[in-house]
Parts: C-alpha cells; sequence; structure tokens
C-alpha cells in the first residue's frame, strides 16, 4: 500500500490494517512519535544521518526528504525492508539514503532476530509479549566502531537509536565512534512496556547530557540524575548529546539548559508544573511566582 504523508511524502506500508505502520500512517497521515515533526523542524540540509532500527523508513525518508545531506539506514529484516526500498525509489532519495540490511551490536558476528507481531517489535531478544513464537530471521551483527572504520562514515550529526533491546550492546561496540563523533542521539528508552534507566547511565558515562522533548515548545530540556525513573510512562524516546552539540543546538533553539522568562506561558496549572522542574532558573520562579 503507498500513501501520502502531510509533508508529501510518499510511504509504502503493508495492505493489513493490523500492523502499526499501516494504521498509523492511515490515521495520521505521519508517525505517531512526537519526535518527529521536531527533528524535521531542526534538520540542516548538512546533516548526516544513521537511522538505526530504520523498519519502513519514516525517519530516514522524512529527514532525506526534508533535505538531510545523507542517511545511513540499517534494517535487519526483510519484510519491512521490502517497503523502505520502495518508498526511496518511489520518492526519488537514492542519492540520500544508503541502506544496509545489518543489525548493530557490540560487535561483528551471525545472529538471528525473532520477528514481532509487528515489524516495530522484532528484536534480537526474546520476548513472548512482543514476539511470534518460532518465527527468526538470520542476520548480520556488526559493531558502530566497525562501521566507523570500513565505511568510512563522515561527521555524524544525528544518530536514532531504536534497537529494541539491544542499544546498551551497540554502545559497547561504539567506543571509538561516541568518542571521537559528536551527534544529536535519540535512543529507545520504553521498549515492551519496560524503561532502561542504565541506558541513560550509560550515556552520562560516555560524557552525553540527556534530554527530553518538551512538544509544546519544541524543543530539549535537559534531564536531571534519577529524573529519568521519574517521567511520563508516555515517554518512549529520550535524547543525548555532547555539550558542543548542545551548545548548537541552543543556539539554533532546538534546547534550552534553563527556561528562561520570555517563554509564553500563560496557563496556571502549565505554570506550576513548569515551576517544579529542576531546569528552570530562579529568576523565572520569581517572574511566574
Amino acid at each position: 500500500m503507498r500513501l501520502l504523508l502531510k509533508d508529501d511524502l510518499l510511504f509504502c506500508v503493508s495492505d493489513s490494517l493490523e500492523t502499526i505502520s499501516t494504521w498509523t500512517a492511515l490515521e495520521q497521515e505521519d508517525w505517531f512519535e512526537k519526535e518527529l515533526p521536531f527533528l524535521r523542524r531542526i534538520c540542516r540540509r548538512d546533516w548526516n544521518v544513521i537511522d538505526v532500527g530504520a523498519n519502513h523508513g519514516i525517519y530516514s525518508l522524512s529527514l532525506a526528504h526534508q533535505g538531510a545531506a545523507h542517511v545511513w539506514a540499517f534494517e535487519p529484516t526483510s519484510e519491512p525492508l521490502v517497503r523502505f526500498r520502495e518508498s526511496v525509489e518511489l520518492n526519488g532519495l537514492g542519492d540520500r539514503i544508503t541502506i544496509l540490511q545489518q543489525a548493530l551490536s557490540s560487535e561483528e558476528r551471525p545472529g538471528v532476530i525473532y520477528l514481532g507481531k509487528h515489524s516495530e517489535l522484532s528484536s534480537s531478544a526474546v520476548n513472548p509479549s512482543c514476539r511470534i513464537d518460532g518465527a527468526i530471521e538470520n542476520v548480520e551483527f556488526v559493531s558502530l566502531d566497525y562501521l566507523a572504520a570500513t565505511l568510512p562514515l563522515p561527521s555524524i550529526d544525528f544518530l536514532k537509536l531504536d534497537a529494541e533491546g539491544e542499544e546498551m550492546a551497540i554502545l559497547d561496540g561504539g567506543k571509538a565512534f561516541f568518542e571521537t563523533q559528536s551527534p544529536l542521539v535519540m535512543f529507545e528508552f520504553m521498549e515492551c512496556g519496560r524503561i532502561n534507566p542504565a541506558l541513560v547511565v550509560k550515556f552520562r558515562a560516555l560524557g552525553y547530557g540527556v534530554y527530553a522533548l518538551v512538544p509544546g515548545l519544541s524543543c530539549l530540556r535537559p534531564v536531571a540524575e534519577g529524573e529519568e525513573r521519574e517521567l511520563d510512562p508516555m515517554v518512549l524516546n529520550l535524547f543525548a548529546c555532547k555539550p558542543d552539540r548542545a551548545k548548537r543546538l541552543e543556539m539554533d533553539g532546538a534546547l534550552f539548559q534553563k527556561l528562561r522568562a520570555d517563554v509564553g506561558v500563560t496557563n496556571a496549572s502549565a505554570i506550576e508544573r513548569l515551576l517544579s522542574l529542576p531546569f528552570v532558573d530562579e529568576d523565572l520562579r520569581e517572574c511566574w511566582s
């Protein structure tokens, strides 16, 4: 099935209304995650992007369509990959998107992916609540450091990390990558209903600050140490970046370290909630109290 999304992007999905990508695209003419409109807004034409766990390719397609210089998209399973490749061709994005049928982990090795009830839930880990019993696909696993040495990669501006539980291993296999590169990283914080606070700790150990999207402001705000355990259960993704990338994003109005008094908020309950957050500075508290 070929669908036309809000940004005039053709998106190929399954004909079955039982699949996440199909009914989401039909209902919203877009993806359901609030992070995608934010990334479209801040994407620059010189951005180089890595999309780990591309699935049907909605993030890769959207950012390339928005004008990103190049996207390296990793999707190991065959079923969504066929439709992703068709979408690339239909939108004329073959010169901006490189698709690699590989999975990422800590090292180079053969392995299997346990296929999910929806392709978005396929994973290298067995989770009966999300998987199809007995359905697997043989895949090739590689590490970020291996890819950086063999492609080779240019300076990467954005990395989407959606590997359904393999994220910790990917960080282990990307120590040199995360030391030498300085991308904005969006990583899946919630997988099959469980949060992964250890992943937040891991990013901080690499020197990356952790941020959450404030949808109404379309900006990232810092997540205080330990706060990740108290986030709204609807928060599926968090962001991480080094101070240099954070500074650039702040200059572009895409991130704030502290909320300023000139941010227009008039709803009383919203003000009360904002004043309780750790990143609100004292001037703002006095202004709104």
